[in-house]
């Protein structure tokens, strides 16, 4: 999706909307998706003096895989974020560059839709493992118990060694 920024001068209507293609290369690297099924991206853009207001909504479906079982489902995802961009060189992180006069904010979408993630994806159902053949399962408190009364192996012949005192 371009928003090109001379057109926002001419047009009191600045409302975008496209459905958005990402090929595999994208999201190669961005566990947990798999694959982006389909991306609708709204934008609303508006000029404020020098700089320029973007308000994207999305709504995605995604192929993600799960937290717990590695399982491949289907996650309906909807996210919305406002940007700010300027071609001024001001320090303000909270505004960025714009460079030319056009927006491009494909590579955006997509980072919203990575960001807009949970740490923790599960298929609905879907429940943590249990303890299997070479493995358990812990919470982090029965983890924490057990490190504690298990002691360091390395010097557990010292326990049985009795000095003798000197008085």
């Amino acid at each position: 999706m371009i928003i090109n920024v001379n057109a926002l001068k001419e047009f009191k209507d600045n409302n975008f909307e496209e459905e958005i293609s990402f090929d595999e290369e994208s999201y190669k690297y961005s566990f947990p998706i798999v694959k982006i099924n389909h991306c609708l991206a709204k934008a609303k853009a508006k000029l404020l003096g020098e700089v320029v207001e973007v308000k994207l909504d999305i709504n995605a479906d995604l192929t993600v895989k799960s937290s717990y079982t590695l399982k491949e489902f289907i996650y309906k995802l909807k996210t919305n974020e406002t940007y700010y961009f300027s071609a001024d060189n001001n320090d303000n992180d909270d505004v960025l560059p714009l460079k030319g006069n056009a927006i491009e904010l494909d590579r955006l979408i997509f980072n919203l839709i990575a960001a807009s993630l949970p740490i923790r994806l599960v298929d609905k159902g879907e429940k943590l493992p249990s303890d299997g053949d070479g493995y358990r399962v812990l919470t982090e408190d029965e983890y924490l118990k057990e490190k504690e009364n298990e002691g360091n192996n390395a010097f557990s012949c010292l326990d049985d060694l009795t000095f003798d005192d000197e008085n």
